[in-house]
């Protein structure tokens, strides 16, 4: 969600870019479905960045939550 924001994506425009509703990128956006690989790839590709780029920041993300576990002062 934050990606499609990012780049100015709205749901609806998103939607209408992958011939789905837009019920579609709500679903998946709000945890009620998931994506499969090639719905990740089409998704990213609608949005503009590549299926990389996504994964790259959720790796990040990931790696930023497992270092502030590890070094909690509860610890």
């Amino acid at each position: 969600m934050a990606v499609r924001r990012e780049a100015g994506v709205s749901q609806a425009s998103l939607a209408e870019k992958l011939t789905r509703p837009q019920s579609f990128v709500s679903k998946y956006e709000t945890g009620r479905s998931r994506l499969d690989v090639a719905d990740f790839v089409m998704v990213c590709d609608g949005i503009g960045v590549t299926a990389w780029e996504v994964m790259r920041r959720i790796e990040e993300a990931r790696a930023g939550s497992l270092h502030s576990a590890w070094s909690s002062p509860d610890s």
